[in-house]
């Protein structure tokens, strides 16, 4: 959608102005990541589209940890609803997941990043992502 970058801009703005926390998401990635509008699943399979996407955090979180948001932007969620359907899926969403945490995570640590359950078990997830070396991990868990 051309211009959105702008209303978003605004509205974090908008949401800072009245007190409120943002959380910000891909919620559709280049290929699809599961199956939703477009009807595809291709975004796991495609280098550039995952170059793309990574690309497209490092812009959003860029922008919007600056001190003009304060700490209004209080998440980056890296993909929202990935659907994985095998586990050479799953491993390779789970090393987006790294290098979009790095990702993030180089412009500093302001903000959590958020990791979509990927329809996956919450047990799945058990130590995915440890800390120490990983912080202010969460985990966006759709209710069903």
């Amino acid at each position: 959608m051309t211009g959105a970058y702008n209303y978003l801009q605004s509205a974090v703005h908008w949401a800072q102005d009245v007190g409120l926390n943002v959380i910000i998401d891909l919620h559709g990635v280049p290929s699809g990541q599961n199956g939703g509008i477009s009807g595809s699943i291709g975004w796991f399979s495609n280098d550039v589209s995952i170059s793309r996407s990574l690309a497209a955090i490092s812009v959003l979180t860029s922008e919007f940890v600056t001190p003009i948001y304060g700490q209004t932007v209080i998440a980056i969620e890296l993909v929202n609803e990935a659907f994985p359907q095998n586990k050479q899926q799953i491993a390779t969403l789970e090393n987006f997941y790294r290098r979009g945490y790095d990702e993030v995570r180089s412009f500093g640590d302001q903000s959590a990043v958020l990791l979509s359950e990927a329809y996956q078990s919450l047990g799945f997830w058990s130590g995915f992502m440890p800390s120490p070396q990983y912080n202010k991990v969460a985990l966006d868990v759709v209710l069903q």
